[in-house]
C-alpha cells in the first residue's frame, strides 16, 4: 500500500492513549502525603498540594527564563525532590522514582489505549512508514505507560518535552525531532488532538498537521 507520507508523528495523550487525571482530588493528596510521611517528610494533604503547586510554578518560571511560559517545561522529578528537601529529607533516586509512580497512580482516573491504535500503527509500519512520538509529557510518568501498552516497539523515535525543557507548539521542539531523526518535513505528517500544539505547531515547522477528534 502506497503512503502519502514517509513519516508519521503522533501526539500521545488524547491521541493514542485515553487518559484522565485529577490533581484536585483531596483523596489523592491524602495518599501522597502519607507516602511522603513514610519517607520522613511530614506533610498534611492540603499543605503538600499547596507546596507542589508553588514548586511547579517556580520551576516553570525558571525554565522559561525570560521566554514563553506557555511552552516552558519542567522535570517533575525535581519538583518532588524539592518537596522532600523542604522537610529536610535528602531522598535517594529510587525514592524519587517511586514518588513519581505513586503520584501518577493516585491521580489517574482513566488510562487505556484508544480503539484501533495498534491496528493503525501496524498498518503504517508494514507499509514502511517511519513512526515517531512527539509529546508534551513527563518521562517519569510516560515511560511506564508506554511499557504497559507495549508501544515502544512500534516507534523509531520518542521525544518527550520533559527531556528537552520545552514543549509544543514551540518550534524548537519540532526542530529537535526533525534534526535528530533526519526527517524531511515536507514528507512528514503530525497527528494530534490539539489544534494549536499539534496541527499549527507542525505547520510552522514545515510539516502537515492532522487533527484527531476523539
Amino acid at each position: 500500500m502506497a503512503l502519502k507520507y514517509e513519516n508519521y508523528v503522533f501526539d500521545l495523550y488524547g491521541t493514542l492513549i485515553d487518559i484522565r487525571t485529577d490533581e484536585e482530588d483531596i483523596w489523592a493528596w491524602k495518599r501522597a502525603a502519607l507516602f511522603y510521611r513514610y519517607q520522613g517528610a511530614d506533610y498534611k494533604a492540603k499543605e503538600l498540594k499547596k507546596a507542589y503547586e508553588k514548586a511547579v510554578k517556580k520551576a516553570l518560571e525558571e525554565s522559561a527564563a525570560g521566554g514563553s511560559l506557555d511552552t516552558a517545561e519542567i522535570r517533575i522529578e525535581e519538583v518532588f525532590r524539592k518537596l522532600y528537601e523542604e522537610k529536610g529529607v535528602c531522598p535517594e533516586e529510587q525514592v524519587i522514582r517511586d514518588t513519581c509512580r505513586m503520584f501518577r497512580i493516585v491521580t489517574t482516573r482513566r488510562l487505556k489505549l484508544f480503539p484501533g491504535v495498534e491496528e493503525e500503527l501496524r498498518r503504517l509500519k508494514e507499509a514502511g512508514a517511519g513512526l515517531y512520538i512527539l509529546s508534551n509529557a513527563q518521562r517519569a510518568f510516560t515511560e511506564n505507560e508506554l511499557r504497559i501498552f507495549g508501544l515502544e516497539s512500534w516507534f523509531d523515535g520518542i521525544v518527550l518535552s520533559s527531556d528537552r525543557g520545552v514543549k509544543k507548539p514551540d518550534r524548537r521542539f519540532f526542530d529537535y525531532l526533525i534534526g535528530t531523526y533526519h526527517l524531511n518535513p515536507a514528507r512528514t505528517l503530525m497527528a494530534g488532538d490539539d489544534l494549536r500544539c499539534d496541527v499549527e505547531g507542525a505547520r510552522e515547522a514545515g510539516m502537515d498537521g492532522f487533527l484527531v477528534r476523539r
